[in-house]
């Protein structure tokens, strides 16, 4: 098991430090990244934060020895906990980490809607159509890093992403530069970084390696052309960029899941009989909202079940020892995160379906704590 290295080795640090080096004032809880301290992109006109969501710093490790990226790679870091990308991209937004944000998972309880949704689609977790007439800032309340920091902000990625209600919500003063393939998103970055000699900061972002890897496995081929394509595409960027320091980073890794590493909780009537809601977070890490008078049952048959799939810990001992954050937690996030949290062991995965859900399997997946999920390169080229 591997926790986030929120001191100053984690994807919160390197925001710190982005935040700092634009003109932002000092978190009181976290610090900048040991590694890349604000003083060493301070002289850079331009910070390009590309992230490349699922590329874990153990797969480049493995399958990408002979990529451009690796033969740059500074360090390797932490994502958050859960190593999600809900949780990891509102880190990237804000700077802050889920203790703060309170953005929990893919699957998360919403006190506000009283109903499971998913906060990336604004939409409710059975077969719904996205929210109307509700902006998703009413589940937010952190200031976003584009507000703290004194400079141009713009967000690139692909238009349904940047476009989308979630972004919006946590990124409303960013300029959007919205793209329609990840051709035009290596034409937008160095066109806005040649634009003025103002201070700048860019986000870009790429989804594409994550869906791949969601649907072929981490080892498949789709997920390895995918990544020669983008090598190529940021070595050419970064000759193309002057006075700038670009930044290659991802939200967290994905681990392989076999189709029989998977536990249904329709399997298992007497442990679903303990619960009040279905299974928020992710099947990595799955939260479960339990009836009190049922607690001692819950913790029993997962202790005498299931222990050599799983462990539970209480959420209280989880905020208790940081795993979401340093500091005060959001009182949102008590709502959030249920009252116990399994955490799996191997590469096993625990999952449950709704009413009008799709019970899909996924051949890779991520949230939980192991290397292969927690740890991601940082790469940094200075132009």
């Amino acid at each position: 098991m591997h926790l986030p290295n929120y001191k100053d080795g984690s994807i919160v640090n390197l925001m710190q430090s982005i935040i700092q080096a634009r003109g932002g004032k000092a978190s009181t809880i976290y610090r900048p990244l040991k590694v890349l301290p604000p003083k060493q992109l301070r002289d850079s006109n331009n910070i390009v934060l590309l992230v490349i969501d699922g590329l874990g710093y153990e797969w480049l490790n493995k399958h990408g020895k002979n990529t451009f990226l690796y033969k740059n790679l500074t360090a390797k870091i932490t994502s958050v906990c859960p190593t999600t990308t809900t949780s990891c991209v509102t880190t990237f937004f804000t700077g802050v980490a889920p203790k703060q944000h309170a953005m929990t998972g893919f699957i998360m309880h919403s006190k506000e809607l009283g109903s499971l949704y998913y906060p990336l689609f604004h939409r409710p977790r059975y077969k719904g159509e996205e929210i109307k007439h509700i902006s998703s800032e009413h589940f937010f309340d952190q200031k976003p890093a584009s507000k703290q920091i004194r400079a141009e902000s713009y967000f690139v990625g692909p238009a349904p992403i940047v476009k989308s209600v979630y972004s919006v919500g946590v990124d409303r003063y960013s300029i959007r530069a919205p793209a329609s393939s990840l051709a035009e998103i290596f034409r937008i970055i160095p066109k806005i970084c040649k634009s003025s000699n103002k201070h700048k900061y860019i986000y870009a972002y790429l989804p594409e390696f994550d869906l791949y890897c969601h649907h072929n496995k981490t080892t498949g081929k789709k997920p390895r052309e995918f990544v020669n394509k983008i090598d190529r595409k940021i070595e050419a960027l970064s000759k193309q960029l002057k006075d700038t320091t670009l930044i290659v980073t991802a939200d967290h890794g994905l681990l392989d899941t076999p189709r029989n590493k998977y536990i249904f909780l329709e399997d298992h009537p007497k442990l679903k009989e303990t619960l009040t809601l279905p299974i928020c977070s992710e099947w990595r890490m799955p939260y479960f909202y339990v009836r009190p008078s049922r607690a001692k049952q819950f913790e029993q048959y997962i202790k005498t079940k299931l222990k050599s799939q799983c462990t539970y810990i209480t959420v209280d001992e989880m905020i208790k020892r940081n795993y979401f954050g340093l500091g005060k937690p959001n009182p949102k996030l008590f709502d959030r995160v249920g009252d116990y949290i399994l955490l799996m062991k191997e590469n096993w995965a625990f999952k449950d379906t709704v009413l009008g859900g799709k019970d899909k399997q996924a051949r890779a997946n991520h949230a939980g704590l192991s290397k292969e999920e927690m740890f991601v390169p940082l790469v940094v080229i200075k132009t």
